[in-house]
């Protein structure tokens, strides 16, 4: 029988491309050196974001969260970051920001000439364009 040949260009969890080769797939793949490896846990992280983004039910969200998880574990030791750093640095953040529990959804931002806030929206107007009114 001749085979669908697929190209897929995305990083694997490790054990993947065994199981798919004892379901009768030929796998080519390469091992990734470093930058590439970091490079493509961040586009692991998107990918798994987006599902986590689309899940229709408790238990796919809970599957997709759980490879967020894993993600996050990898980029961590690829960077030589330990998950308690991580999880220290989180605490402070909720002590100093808040977290997300409460759902404030900001429609418009009003900065002063100069601020922080005015620096951040510039930075990316892409993402943050600015309002101009007559």
């Amino acid at each position: 029988m001749k085979r669908r040949k697929f190209s897929l260009n995305k990083l694997w969890r490790d054990k993947a491309p065994a199981n798919m080769q004892a379901q009768g797939a030929i796998i080519h793949l390469k091992i990734l050196d470093d930058n590439e490896y970091k490079h493509q846990l961040g586009l692991k992280l998107i990918e798994e974001a987006n599902e986590v983004s689309t899940a229709e039910n408790i238990d796919d969200l809970t599957s997709e969260l759980a490879d967020i998880l894993e993600v996050v574990k990898c980029i961590a030791q690829a960077h030589a970051i330990s998950m308690a750093a991580i999880t220290k640095r989180q605490a402070e953040k909720i002590e100093e920001r808040g977290s997300f529990l409460e759902r404030k959804f900001v429609t418009v931002a009003e900065y002063l000439p100069g601020s922080f806030g005015e620096n951040y929206a510039l930075h990316d107007l892409e993402r943050h364009p600015e309002i101009i009114e007559d």
